[in-house]
């Protein structure tokens, strides 16, 4: 991947997040990225940041793109390196160190102590992470083939594990771009732009066609050798299996009951006991 390339995956997978560095100053902090080692002082941290806004959040944002260089390093420099939870937890300690995690509390680089959620929904007991992420690892290591596939497989269920107290999808995104190097296929970028696709993989209704679509779409978008007629017909077949999913979620939750409360409230019909009844004029 080219810088720009590196720059473009840091400013999605910050951005789907809430970071809001621009992709052109995402660039231009790699400058002061390559000057630090992957792990650096809270006092080395200090001084970077006094060179900029004393506003928390902005700092905030800029720390987490200097360490998601740092990440993308590491990364790039452990090629082939076989993945396991030491390498996982180590990738969560570059791109936590010195941000409003460690400020809260949390720790960094190991995995969480409390319970959390994901899209309203309980992840991995803390005391079950281990063994279930042991578990995912294994799995995938046994392979004889990475492939797309294998890799979205491998960071749906690491997210529905949510193994750290905070950083789950940054982490996982930066593990897909390993999987990816180490299969030598091109990688898989969810973008800001399109994250309600992103986030689709995490719903129950996901089913593999959706999960095939969206993963040829997501590589094309840094495919150059891919045409834009290629990509949009790629991102077509995409929305069409997301509208799928949309239309079967919402039959799934449909409730008869819904209307007929609107109608009540509306004075089309009333309720008489549990039963209604409609209005006579």
């Amino acid at each position: 991947m080219t810088n720009e390339q590196w720059a473009y995956f840091i400013f999605n997978t910050n951005a789907i997040e809430g970071n809001q560095i621009i992709e052109s100053e995402v660039l231009k902090l790699k400058v002061i990225a390559d000057k630090l080692p992957l792990e650096y002082s809270k006092e080395v941290h200090n001084q970077i940041m006094s060179n900029f806004s004393k506003d928390t959040q902005l700092r905030n944002w800029i720390t987490e793109t200097l360490n998601a260089w740092l990440c993308c390093r590491y990364i790039y420099d452990t090629f082939d390196t076989p993945l396991t939870e030491d390498y996982i937890k180590y990738i969560h300690k570059i791109a936590r160190q010195h941000t409003i995690d460690e400020e809260k509390g949390y720790n960094i680089g190991e995995y969480k102590a409390i319970g959390n959620i994901i899209a309203n929904r309980k992840t991995t007991e803390p005391s079950k992470v281990h063994k279930s992420m042991a578990i995912i690892i294994s799995h995938f290591n046994r392979l004889s083939l990475i492939t797309r596939d294998n890799v979205l497989k491998f960071h749906k269920s690491f997210e529905k594990i949510h193994p750290f107290q905070d950083g789950n999808g940054r982490v996982g995104r930066f593990i897909m771009i390993k999987q990816c190097f180490d299969g030598d296929i091109e990688p898989i970028i969810p973008t800001l732009k399109d994250r309600k696709f992103y986030y689709m993989l995490f719903n129950d209704l996901c089913d593999n066609k959706y999960t095939v679509s969206y993963g040829a779409y997501t590589q094309a978008l840094i495919d150059i050798e891919k045409s834009d007629k290629e990509i949009a017909l790629l991102r077509e077949d995409l929305y069409v299996n997301y509208s799928r999913l949309e239309y079967k979620h919402l039959h799934n939750n449909l409730d008869v009951r819904d209307f007929l409360l609107r109608d009540v409230e509306q004075g089309k019909i009333k309720r008489k006991s549990d039963r209604y009844v409609k209005l006579h004029k």
